[in-house]
Protein backbone atom coordinates (compact mmCIF):
# COMPACT_ATOMS: atom_id res chain seq x y z
CA UNK A 1 0.00 0.00 0.00
CA UNK A 2 1.47 3.30 -1.02
CA UNK A 3 1.87 5.70 1.84
CA UNK A 4 0.72 8.53 -0.34
CA UNK A 5 -2.82 7.29 0.19
CA UNK A 6 -2.58 6.28 3.83
CA UNK A 7 -2.50 8.24 7.03
CA UNK A 8 1.15 9.11 7.74
CA UNK A 9 2.67 8.43 11.11
CA UNK A 10 3.90 12.00 11.33
CA UNK A 11 1.05 14.16 10.11
CA UNK A 12 1.32 17.93 10.11
CA UNK A 13 -1.53 19.63 11.88
CA UNK A 14 -4.24 21.45 10.02
CA UNK A 15 -4.33 25.23 10.40
CA UNK A 16 -6.88 24.86 13.17
CA UNK A 17 -4.68 22.57 15.24
CA UNK A 18 -2.49 24.38 17.78
CA UNK A 19 1.20 23.66 17.33
CA UNK A 20 3.96 24.67 19.70
CA UNK A 21 7.05 26.51 18.53
CA UNK A 22 9.72 28.40 20.37
CA UNK A 23 8.31 31.72 21.36
CA UNK A 24 4.73 30.65 20.75
CA UNK A 25 2.03 31.26 23.34
CA UNK A 26 0.38 27.86 23.03
CA UNK A 27 0.63 25.78 26.17
CA UNK A 28 1.20 22.53 24.32
CA UNK A 29 4.03 20.16 25.09
CA UNK A 30 6.39 19.24 22.30
CA UNK A 31 6.02 15.61 23.24
CA UNK A 32 2.37 15.66 22.20
CA UNK A 33 -0.61 17.93 22.06
CA UNK A 34 -1.57 17.10 25.65
CA UNK A 35 -2.22 19.96 28.07
CA UNK A 36 0.57 21.23 30.29
CA UNK A 37 0.48 19.83 33.81
CA UNK A 38 0.38 22.09 36.85
CA UNK A 39 4.05 21.48 37.61
CA UNK A 40 4.95 22.28 34.00
CA UNK A 41 3.56 25.79 33.98
CA UNK A 42 6.88 27.18 35.13
CA UNK A 43 8.50 26.00 31.90
CA UNK A 44 9.04 28.92 29.56
CA UNK A 45 7.35 28.72 26.22
CA UNK A 46 10.60 29.70 24.52
CA UNK A 47 12.67 26.91 26.06
CA UNK A 48 13.82 23.84 24.16
CA UNK A 49 10.79 22.07 25.57
CA UNK A 50 8.72 23.90 23.02
CA UNK A 51 11.03 24.33 20.10
CA UNK A 52 9.75 21.58 17.82
CA UNK A 53 6.44 21.23 16.07
CA UNK A 54 4.19 18.25 16.71
CA UNK A 55 4.45 16.23 13.52
CA UNK A 56 2.23 13.22 14.05
CA UNK A 57 -1.40 12.34 13.94
CA UNK A 58 -2.87 13.02 17.36
CA UNK A 59 -6.30 11.63 16.54
CA UNK A 60 -5.41 8.30 14.99
CA UNK A 61 -7.32 5.60 16.83
CA UNK A 62 -5.18 2.89 18.37
CA UNK A 63 -1.97 4.42 17.06
CA UNK A 64 0.39 7.02 18.39
CA UNK A 65 -2.61 9.19 19.05
CA UNK A 66 -3.19 7.15 22.21
CA UNK A 67 0.13 8.28 23.60
CA UNK A 68 -0.49 11.80 22.44
CA UNK A 69 -3.81 11.95 24.22
CA UNK A 70 -2.27 11.07 27.55
CA UNK A 71 -1.59 13.71 30.16
CA UNK A 72 2.05 13.68 31.20
CA UNK A 73 4.09 10.50 31.48
CA UNK A 74 2.59 7.20 30.33
CA UNK A 75 3.59 5.39 33.54
CA UNK A 76 2.80 7.22 36.76
CA UNK A 77 5.40 6.21 39.34
CA UNK A 78 7.10 7.89 42.29
CA UNK A 79 9.98 10.31 41.78
CA UNK A 80 12.36 8.04 43.66
CA UNK A 81 11.51 5.10 41.44
CA UNK A 82 11.97 7.21 38.30
CA UNK A 83 15.49 8.22 39.18
CA UNK A 84 16.36 4.72 40.35
CA UNK A 85 15.26 3.44 36.95
CA UNK A 86 17.40 6.09 35.28
CA UNK A 87 20.35 4.76 37.28
CA UNK A 88 19.66 1.25 35.94
CA UNK A 89 19.38 2.55 32.36
CA UNK A 90 22.61 4.52 32.83
CA UNK A 91 24.49 1.49 34.20
CA UNK A 92 23.42 -0.48 31.13
CA UNK A 93 24.54 2.31 28.79
CA UNK A 94 27.80 2.69 30.72
CA UNK A 95 28.64 -1.00 30.35
CA UNK A 96 27.68 -0.98 26.65
CA UNK A 97 30.04 1.90 25.85
CA UNK A 98 32.75 0.39 28.05
CA UNK A 99 32.39 -2.72 25.89
CA UNK A 100 34.16 -0.72 23.19
CA UNK A 101 36.36 1.77 25.04
CA UNK A 102 37.88 -0.69 27.54
CA UNK A 103 38.94 -3.03 24.75
CA UNK A 104 41.03 -0.29 23.16
CA UNK A 105 43.76 -1.03 25.71
CA UNK A 106 43.33 -4.79 25.21
CA UNK A 107 43.81 -4.89 21.42
CA UNK A 108 47.45 -5.91 21.56
CA UNK A 109 47.09 -8.47 24.35
CA UNK A 110 44.03 -10.11 22.74
CA UNK A 111 45.78 -10.21 19.37
CA UNK A 112 48.76 -11.90 21.00
CA UNK A 113 46.70 -14.39 23.04
CA UNK A 114 44.42 -15.42 20.16
CA UNK A 115 47.03 -15.24 17.39
CA UNK A 116 45.27 -12.43 15.51
CA UNK A 117 47.29 -10.88 12.70
CA UNK A 118 47.71 -7.09 12.56
CA UNK A 119 45.40 -6.67 9.54
CA UNK A 120 42.63 -8.51 11.42
CA UNK A 121 43.14 -6.79 14.78
CA UNK A 122 40.49 -4.20 13.94
CA UNK A 123 37.92 -6.98 14.47
CA UNK A 124 38.76 -6.96 18.19
CA UNK A 125 36.83 -3.68 18.35
CA UNK A 126 34.52 -3.91 15.34
CA UNK A 127 33.13 -7.41 15.97
CA UNK A 128 31.14 -5.71 18.73
CA UNK A 129 30.51 -2.41 16.94
CA UNK A 130 29.23 -3.99 13.70
CA UNK A 131 26.40 -5.94 15.33
CA UNK A 132 25.66 -3.28 17.94
CA UNK A 133 24.99 -0.66 15.30
CA UNK A 134 23.17 -3.00 12.93
CA UNK A 135 20.53 -4.26 15.40
CA UNK A 136 19.60 -0.92 16.97
CA UNK A 137 16.66 -0.12 14.67
CA UNK A 138 15.11 -3.57 15.09
CA UNK A 139 15.32 -3.26 18.88
CA UNK A 140 13.84 0.23 18.73
CA UNK A 141 10.95 -0.90 16.53
CA UNK A 142 10.07 -3.81 18.83
CA UNK A 143 10.24 -1.51 21.86
CA UNK A 144 7.82 0.95 20.24
CA UNK A 145 5.32 -1.55 18.86
CA UNK A 146 5.02 -4.01 21.72
CA UNK A 147 6.79 -3.42 25.02
CA UNK A 148 10.16 -1.90 25.88
CA UNK A 149 10.50 -3.68 29.23
CA UNK A 150 11.30 -7.24 28.02
CA UNK A 151 13.57 -5.85 25.29
CA UNK A 152 15.63 -4.01 27.91
CA UNK A 153 15.63 -6.75 30.56
CA UNK A 154 16.51 -9.63 28.25
CA UNK A 155 19.06 -7.51 26.42
CA UNK A 156 20.72 -6.75 29.75
CA UNK A 157 20.69 -10.45 30.73
CA UNK A 158 22.24 -11.61 27.47
CA UNK A 159 24.97 -8.96 27.55
CA UNK A 160 26.09 -10.63 30.77
CA UNK A 161 25.88 -14.13 29.30
CA UNK A 162 27.75 -13.34 26.07
CA UNK A 163 30.37 -11.26 27.87
CA UNK A 164 31.07 -14.22 30.15
CA UNK A 165 31.16 -16.67 27.23
CA UNK A 166 33.62 -14.53 25.25
CA UNK A 167 36.03 -14.54 28.20
CA UNK A 168 36.60 -18.30 27.82
CA UNK A 169 37.27 -18.36 24.07
CA UNK A 170 40.70 -19.60 23.05
CA UNK A 171 40.68 -18.87 19.31
CA UNK A 172 39.78 -15.78 17.34
CA UNK A 173 36.71 -16.92 15.35
CA UNK A 174 34.70 -18.00 18.38
CA UNK A 175 35.82 -14.85 20.23
CA UNK A 176 34.60 -12.65 17.37
CA UNK A 177 31.28 -14.53 17.27
CA UNK A 178 30.55 -14.05 20.97
CA UNK A 179 31.67 -10.42 20.85
CA UNK A 180 29.22 -9.99 17.98
CA UNK A 181 26.42 -11.60 19.97
CA UNK A 182 27.33 -9.33 22.87
CA UNK A 183 26.82 -6.39 20.51
CA UNK A 184 23.36 -7.69 19.51
CA UNK A 185 22.28 -7.93 23.17
CA UNK A 186 23.72 -4.50 23.99
CA UNK A 187 21.83 -3.02 21.03
CA UNK A 188 18.56 -4.10 22.66
CA UNK A 189 19.17 -2.05 25.82
CA UNK A 190 19.77 1.41 24.28
CA UNK A 191 16.58 2.15 22.26
CA UNK A 192 14.42 0.41 24.88
CA UNK A 193 15.99 2.63 27.55
CA UNK A 194 15.13 5.72 25.47
CA UNK A 195 11.56 4.49 25.11
CA UNK A 196 11.25 3.87 28.86
CA UNK A 197 12.74 7.27 29.75
CA UNK A 198 10.05 8.94 27.63
CA UNK A 199 7.42 6.70 29.25
CA UNK A 200 8.21 7.33 32.93
CA UNK A 201 9.34 10.97 32.95
CA UNK A 202 7.09 13.98 32.56
CA UNK A 203 7.79 16.04 29.41
CA UNK A 204 9.52 18.82 31.35
CA UNK A 205 11.79 16.23 33.03
CA UNK A 206 12.89 14.54 29.81
CA UNK A 207 15.83 16.85 28.88
CA UNK A 208 17.30 16.49 32.38
CA UNK A 209 16.90 12.71 32.23
CA UNK A 210 18.53 12.58 28.80
CA UNK A 211 21.43 14.71 30.08
CA UNK A 212 22.04 12.30 32.96
CA UNK A 213 21.65 9.30 30.65
CA UNK A 214 24.20 10.90 28.30
CA UNK A 215 26.56 11.40 31.23
CA UNK A 216 26.88 7.62 31.49
CA UNK A 217 28.22 7.48 27.93
CA UNK A 218 30.65 10.34 28.63
CA UNK A 219 31.96 8.58 31.73
CA UNK A 220 32.26 5.28 29.89
CA UNK A 221 34.31 6.78 27.08
CA UNK A 222 37.01 7.82 29.57
CA UNK A 223 36.71 5.41 32.49
CA UNK A 224 36.32 2.41 30.20
CA UNK A 225 39.98 2.89 29.36
CA UNK A 226 40.73 3.18 33.08
CA UNK A 227 38.95 -0.09 33.82
CA UNK A 228 40.99 -1.68 31.07
CA UNK A 229 44.13 -0.30 32.70
CA UNK A 230 43.12 -1.55 36.14
CA UNK A 231 42.49 -5.07 34.90
CA UNK A 232 45.61 -4.80 32.77
CA UNK A 233 47.64 -4.80 35.99
CA UNK A 234 46.67 -8.43 36.55
CA UNK A 235 49.76 -10.51 35.85
CA UNK A 236 49.42 -14.20 35.14
CA UNK A 237 50.99 -16.78 32.85
CA UNK A 238 47.81 -18.88 32.90
CA UNK A 239 45.84 -18.41 29.68
CA UNK A 240 42.40 -18.14 31.31
CA UNK A 241 43.66 -15.53 33.79
CA UNK A 242 44.49 -12.88 31.18
CA UNK A 243 43.38 -9.32 32.11
CA UNK A 244 40.87 -8.97 29.26
CA UNK A 245 39.20 -12.20 30.31
CA UNK A 246 38.71 -10.94 33.86
CA UNK A 247 37.32 -7.68 32.58
CA UNK A 248 34.65 -9.52 30.54
CA UNK A 249 33.73 -11.58 33.61
CA UNK A 250 33.48 -8.44 35.72
CA UNK A 251 30.96 -7.01 33.23
CA UNK A 252 28.91 -10.18 33.63
CA UNK A 253 28.96 -10.12 37.44
CA UNK A 254 27.99 -6.43 37.50
CA UNK A 255 25.20 -6.80 34.92
CA UNK A 256 23.29 -9.73 36.44
CA UNK A 257 22.00 -8.03 39.64
CA UNK A 258 20.97 -4.87 37.77
CA UNK A 259 19.20 -6.94 35.11
CA UNK A 260 17.26 -8.88 37.76
CA UNK A 261 16.42 -5.70 39.65
CA UNK A 262 15.15 -4.05 36.46
CA UNK A 263 12.62 -6.86 35.96
CA UNK A 264 10.85 -5.84 39.16
CA UNK A 265 11.35 -2.07 38.95
CA UNK A 266 10.45 -1.21 35.34
CA UNK A 267 6.72 -0.63 34.72
CA UNK A 268 5.25 -2.40 31.71
CA UNK A 269 4.62 -0.26 28.64
CA UNK A 270 2.12 -1.31 26.02
CA UNK A 271 2.77 -0.37 22.42
CA UNK A 272 -0.10 0.36 20.02
CA UNK A 273 -0.01 -3.18 18.61
CA UNK A 274 0.90 -5.16 21.74
CA UNK A 275 -2.53 -6.81 22.06
CA UNK A 276 -3.43 -7.26 18.40
CA UNK A 277 -3.72 -10.62 16.70
CA UNK A 278 -0.96 -11.36 14.18
CA UNK A 279 1.07 -8.55 15.68
CA UNK A 280 4.09 -9.61 13.63
CA UNK A 281 2.44 -7.97 10.59
CA UNK A 282 3.20 -4.57 12.11
CA UNK A 283 6.90 -5.35 12.58
CA UNK A 284 7.75 -4.66 8.92
CA UNK A 285 9.76 -7.86 8.56
CA UNK A 286 10.96 -7.04 5.04
CA UNK A 287 12.04 -3.53 6.02
CA UNK A 288 13.84 -4.79 9.12
CA UNK A 289 15.60 -7.50 7.09
CA UNK A 290 16.73 -4.99 4.45
CA UNK A 291 18.11 -2.44 6.93
CA UNK A 292 19.69 -5.13 9.12
CA UNK A 293 21.39 -6.89 6.19
CA UNK A 294 22.54 -3.62 4.59
CA UNK A 295 23.96 -2.24 7.86
CA UNK A 296 25.75 -5.51 8.64
CA UNK A 297 27.28 -5.67 5.18
CA UNK A 298 28.18 -1.97 5.19
CA UNK A 299 29.91 -2.20 8.57
CA UNK A 300 31.69 -5.40 7.53
CA UNK A 301 32.75 -3.77 4.25
CA UNK A 302 34.29 -0.80 6.07
CA UNK A 303 36.15 -3.13 8.42
CA UNK A 304 37.38 -5.40 5.61
CA UNK A 305 38.43 -2.38 3.56
CA UNK A 306 40.60 -1.16 6.42
CA UNK A 307 42.06 -4.62 7.02
CA UNK A 308 42.69 -5.79 3.45
CA UNK A 309 42.65 -2.62 1.36
CA UNK A 310 39.92 -0.62 -0.35
CA UNK A 311 40.57 -2.29 -3.69
CA UNK A 312 40.46 -5.83 -2.25
CA UNK A 313 37.76 -8.32 -3.23
CA UNK A 314 36.71 -8.52 0.44
CA UNK A 315 35.67 -4.88 0.45
CA UNK A 316 34.27 -4.65 -3.08
CA UNK A 317 31.99 -7.69 -2.78
CA UNK A 318 30.47 -6.66 0.55
CA UNK A 319 29.98 -3.00 -0.41
CA UNK A 320 28.36 -4.00 -3.73
CA UNK A 321 25.94 -6.22 -1.81
CA UNK A 322 25.14 -3.62 0.85
CA UNK A 323 24.28 -0.65 -1.36
CA UNK A 324 21.35 -2.24 -3.29
CA UNK A 325 19.91 -3.53 -0.02
CA UNK A 326 20.09 -0.05 1.53
CA UNK A 327 18.44 1.52 -1.53
CA UNK A 328 15.82 -1.23 -1.48
CA UNK A 329 15.08 -0.44 2.18
CA UNK A 330 14.22 3.21 1.46
CA UNK A 331 12.11 2.26 -1.59
CA UNK A 332 10.24 -0.33 0.48
CA UNK A 333 9.61 2.12 3.31
CA UNK A 334 8.21 4.61 0.81
CA UNK A 335 5.82 2.05 -0.67
CA UNK A 336 4.26 0.44 2.42
CA UNK A 337 1.71 1.79 4.87
CA UNK A 338 3.49 4.37 7.02
CA UNK A 339 1.94 2.91 10.17
CA UNK A 340 3.79 -0.35 9.54
CA UNK A 341 7.09 1.12 8.32
CA UNK A 342 10.10 0.73 10.58
CA UNK A 343 11.28 4.19 9.48
CA UNK A 344 8.49 6.17 7.78
CA UNK A 345 9.68 8.59 5.07
CA UNK A 346 7.91 11.37 6.96
CA UNK A 347 10.53 11.03 9.70
CA UNK A 348 13.00 12.76 7.38
CA UNK A 349 10.58 15.69 7.04
CA UNK A 350 11.03 16.57 10.71
CA UNK A 351 12.97 19.85 10.79
CA UNK A 352 16.73 19.27 11.19
CA UNK A 353 16.36 15.47 11.58
CA UNK A 354 18.43 14.43 8.51
CA UNK A 355 21.10 17.02 9.31
CA UNK A 356 21.36 15.91 12.96
CA UNK A 357 21.53 12.21 12.10
CA UNK A 358 24.29 12.78 9.52
CA UNK A 359 26.34 15.09 11.74
CA UNK A 360 26.04 12.85 14.81
CA UNK A 361 28.21 10.25 13.07
CA UNK A 362 31.20 12.45 13.89
CA UNK A 363 30.73 12.67 17.66
CA UNK A 364 31.70 9.23 18.97
CA UNK A 365 34.26 8.90 16.18
CA UNK A 366 35.91 12.01 17.66
CA UNK A 367 36.48 10.15 20.92
CA UNK A 368 37.42 6.75 19.54
CA UNK A 369 39.85 8.03 16.93
CA UNK A 370 41.72 10.14 19.46
CA UNK A 371 41.94 7.37 22.03
CA UNK A 372 43.17 4.46 19.93
CA UNK A 373 46.40 5.83 18.36
CA UNK A 374 47.41 7.88 21.42
CA UNK A 375 46.95 5.04 23.91
CA UNK A 376 48.89 2.68 21.65
CA UNK A 377 51.72 5.22 21.35
CA UNK A 378 51.83 5.69 25.12
CA UNK A 379 52.20 1.94 25.54
CA UNK A 380 54.50 1.08 22.63
CA UNK A 381 56.80 4.12 22.37
CA UNK A 382 56.90 5.36 25.96
CA UNK A 383 56.49 1.93 27.58
CA UNK A 384 53.76 3.13 29.90
CA UNK A 385 51.57 0.70 31.79
CA UNK A 386 47.97 0.20 30.72
CA UNK A 387 46.63 2.01 33.77
CA UNK A 388 48.96 5.00 33.37
CA UNK A 389 48.03 5.36 29.69
CA UNK A 390 44.35 5.18 30.65
CA UNK A 391 44.68 7.82 33.37
CA UNK A 392 46.13 10.21 30.78
CA UNK A 393 42.85 9.94 28.84
CA UNK A 394 40.58 10.70 31.83
CA UNK A 395 40.11 14.39 30.90
CA UNK A 396 38.06 13.14 27.94
CA UNK A 397 35.36 12.15 30.43
CA UNK A 398 35.89 14.78 33.09
CA UNK A 399 35.20 17.74 30.80
CA UNK A 400 32.04 16.15 29.40
CA UNK A 401 30.66 15.32 32.86
CA UNK A 402 31.39 18.81 34.19
CA UNK A 403 29.49 20.31 31.28
CA UNK A 404 26.50 17.97 31.68
CA UNK A 405 26.28 18.77 35.39
CA UNK A 406 26.83 22.52 35.28
CA UNK A 407 25.69 23.72 31.87
CA UNK A 408 22.85 21.40 30.84
CA UNK A 409 20.26 23.41 32.88
CA UNK A 410 21.24 26.45 30.80
CA UNK A 411 20.73 24.54 27.54
CA UNK A 412 17.23 23.55 28.63
CA UNK A 413 16.25 27.24 28.83
CA UNK A 414 17.59 28.20 25.41
CA UNK A 415 15.12 28.98 22.65
CA UNK A 416 17.34 27.45 19.97
CA UNK A 417 20.07 24.82 20.12
CA UNK A 418 21.75 25.83 16.86
CA UNK A 419 24.54 27.76 18.59
CA UNK A 420 25.54 25.08 21.16
CA UNK A 421 25.38 22.31 18.54
CA UNK A 422 27.51 24.20 16.00
CA UNK A 423 29.91 25.52 18.64
CA UNK A 424 30.35 22.04 20.08
CA UNK A 425 31.33 20.63 16.69
CA UNK A 426 33.75 23.51 16.16
CA UNK A 427 35.43 22.84 19.53
CA UNK A 428 35.74 19.12 18.75
CA UNK A 429 37.36 19.84 15.38
CA UNK A 430 39.74 22.45 16.83
CA UNK A 431 40.99 20.02 19.49
CA UNK A 432 42.57 17.88 16.77
CA UNK A 433 44.83 20.79 15.83
CA UNK A 434 46.25 20.67 19.36
CA UNK A 435 46.73 16.89 19.06
CA UNK A 436 48.62 17.38 15.79
CA UNK A 437 51.00 20.02 17.15
CA UNK A 438 51.75 17.99 20.28
CA UNK A 439 54.06 15.88 18.08
CA UNK A 440 52.81 12.86 20.01
CA UNK A 441 55.13 13.63 22.90
CA UNK A 442 54.58 13.40 26.65
CA UNK A 443 56.08 15.53 29.40
CA UNK A 444 55.42 19.25 28.93
CA UNK A 445 53.79 18.62 25.52
CA UNK A 446 51.06 16.56 27.22
CA UNK A 447 50.13 19.39 29.60
CA UNK A 448 50.52 22.09 26.98
CA UNK A 449 48.58 20.45 24.15
CA UNK A 450 46.90 17.12 24.94
CA UNK A 451 45.44 17.76 28.41
CA UNK A 452 43.62 21.02 27.51
CA UNK A 453 42.51 19.55 24.18
CA UNK A 454 41.06 16.50 25.95
CA UNK A 455 39.28 18.66 28.53
CA UNK A 456 37.91 21.38 26.25
CA UNK A 457 37.19 19.01 23.37
CA UNK A 458 35.09 16.75 25.60
CA UNK A 459 33.07 19.81 26.66
CA UNK A 460 32.34 20.45 22.99
CA UNK A 461 31.40 16.79 22.56
CA UNK A 462 28.97 16.88 25.49
CA UNK A 463 27.46 20.16 24.27
CA UNK A 464 26.77 18.78 20.80
CA UNK A 465 25.73 15.29 21.89
CA UNK A 466 23.17 16.45 24.46
CA UNK A 467 21.75 19.15 22.19
CA UNK A 468 21.41 16.80 19.21
CA UNK A 469 19.87 14.13 21.42
CA UNK A 470 17.27 16.52 22.83
CA UNK A 471 16.37 17.86 19.37
CA UNK A 472 15.71 14.36 18.03
CA UNK A 473 13.96 12.89 21.08
CA UNK A 474 11.66 15.87 21.61
CA UNK A 475 10.64 16.07 17.95
CA UNK A 476 8.91 12.68 17.78
CA UNK A 477 5.86 11.24 19.53
CA UNK A 478 6.44 9.07 22.62
CA UNK A 479 5.41 5.98 20.67
CA UNK A 480 8.37 6.52 18.31
CA UNK A 481 10.96 7.25 21.02
CA UNK A 482 12.58 3.82 20.73
CA UNK A 483 13.05 4.06 16.96
CA UNK A 484 14.28 7.67 17.19
CA UNK A 485 16.76 6.76 19.93
CA UNK A 486 17.91 3.74 17.91
CA UNK A 487 18.49 5.83 14.79
CA UNK A 488 20.44 8.40 16.81
CA UNK A 489 22.66 5.70 18.32
CA UNK A 490 23.00 3.96 14.96
CA UNK A 491 24.47 7.17 13.57
CA UNK A 492 27.04 7.37 16.39
CA UNK A 493 28.05 3.71 16.01
CA UNK A 494 28.26 3.89 12.22
CA UNK A 495 30.49 6.90 12.73
CA UNK A 496 32.77 4.92 15.05
CA UNK A 497 33.10 2.00 12.62
CA UNK A 498 33.65 4.38 9.69
CA UNK A 499 36.19 6.40 11.66
CA UNK A 500 38.12 3.33 12.78
CA UNK A 501 38.22 1.96 9.23
CA UNK A 502 39.42 5.20 7.63
CA UNK A 503 41.92 5.81 10.41
CA UNK A 504 43.30 2.28 10.10
CA UNK A 505 43.94 2.91 6.40
CA UNK A 506 45.53 6.32 7.02
CA UNK A 507 47.85 4.89 9.69
CA UNK A 508 49.32 2.61 7.01
CA UNK A 509 50.27 5.31 4.49
CA UNK A 510 53.89 5.37 5.70
CA UNK A 511 55.94 2.60 7.28
CA UNK A 512 55.75 2.21 11.03
CA UNK A 513 52.00 2.36 11.57
CA UNK A 514 50.99 4.19 14.74
CA UNK A 515 54.65 4.58 15.76
CA UNK A 516 55.20 6.92 12.79
CA UNK A 517 53.81 10.29 13.89
CA UNK A 518 53.30 11.36 10.26
CA UNK A 519 50.64 8.66 9.92
CA UNK A 520 48.89 9.81 13.09
CA UNK A 521 48.97 13.43 11.91
CA UNK A 522 47.31 12.49 8.63
CA UNK A 523 44.58 10.60 10.52
CA UNK A 524 44.04 13.57 12.85
CA UNK A 525 43.86 16.04 9.95
CA UNK A 526 41.11 13.89 8.47
CA UNK A 527 39.18 14.07 11.75
CA UNK A 528 39.68 17.84 11.81
CA UNK A 529 38.33 18.19 8.27
CA UNK A 530 35.36 15.95 9.03
CA UNK A 531 34.47 18.09 12.05
CA UNK A 532 34.79 21.37 10.13
CA UNK A 533 32.58 19.99 7.35
CA UNK A 534 29.83 19.08 9.84
CA UNK A 535 30.20 22.46 11.54
CA UNK A 536 29.70 24.32 8.25
CA UNK A 537 26.66 22.21 7.37
CA UNK A 538 25.07 22.93 10.75
CA UNK A 539 25.82 26.65 10.58
CA UNK A 540 24.19 26.94 7.14
CA UNK A 541 21.31 24.47 7.18
CA UNK A 542 20.19 24.08 10.81
CA UNK A 543 16.78 25.74 11.14
CA UNK A 544 16.02 27.65 14.30
CA UNK A 545 12.54 27.35 15.88
CA UNK A 546 11.64 30.80 14.55
CA UNK A 547 12.48 29.78 10.99
CA UNK A 548 10.51 26.54 11.39
CA UNK A 549 7.53 28.49 12.72
CA UNK A 550 7.74 31.06 9.93
CA UNK A 551 7.99 28.36 7.27
CA UNK A 552 5.06 26.49 8.72
CA UNK A 553 2.93 29.64 8.96
CA UNK A 554 3.70 30.44 5.33
CA UNK A 555 2.75 26.92 4.25
CA UNK A 556 -0.50 27.02 6.18
CA UNK A 557 -1.35 30.46 4.74
CA UNK A 558 -0.90 29.16 1.21
CA UNK A 559 -3.08 26.14 2.02
CA UNK A 560 -5.95 28.28 3.37
CA UNK A 561 -9.05 28.74 1.23
CA UNK A 562 -10.03 32.30 0.19
CA UNK A 563 -12.90 32.28 2.72
CA UNK A 564 -10.54 31.20 5.49
CA UNK A 565 -8.04 33.87 4.45
CA UNK A 566 -10.76 36.57 4.50
CA UNK A 567 -11.95 35.36 7.87
CA UNK A 568 -8.43 35.51 9.25
CA UNK A 569 -7.94 39.06 7.97
CA UNK A 570 -11.23 40.21 9.53
CA UNK A 571 -10.26 38.52 12.79
CA UNK A 572 -6.84 40.18 12.74
CA UNK A 573 -8.35 43.60 12.10
CA UNK A 574 -10.83 43.09 14.92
Amino acid sequence: MNNNTSTPLYQPHSPQTPTTFAGATSQTSIMSSRPVLEDQKSVKSDSILSQAPVLYDQDKEGGVGQAAAMTGAEAKISQGRKWLLLLIFSVSSYLDICGRSAFIVFVQSISRDLDIQFEDSIWVLNSYGVTFGSFLLLAGRVSDLYSAKPVFVWGFVFTAIFSLASSFMTEKVSFFIFRGLYGVAAAATIPSAFRLIIAVFEPHEVPKALAMFGMAAALANATGLLWGGVFGEISSTVEQMAPWRWYSRWVCFLSIPFAIFSQFMIPSTRGPHADKAQKWRYLDLIGNFLILASMLLLNVALTLGAAHGWSSAHFLITIVLSVPLLIGFFIWEWKIDAEKAVLPPSFWKIPNAPLIIFSTMYLFSWVANAQLPLVQRFEVIYRESLIKSSVRMLPLGIGACLFLILASPILRKMSSLKIPITLGFAICAASFVAYIYSDGKLGSAYWQYLFPAFLIGSIGLAMSYLSCNVVIMTSVPPAMAGTAGALFQLATQLGVVTGYSIQDALLSIHDGGVENWSNVQIAFWFQFGWGVFCCVLLAIFFKSPKKIAASRTKTESIAMTPSQSSGSELSARA
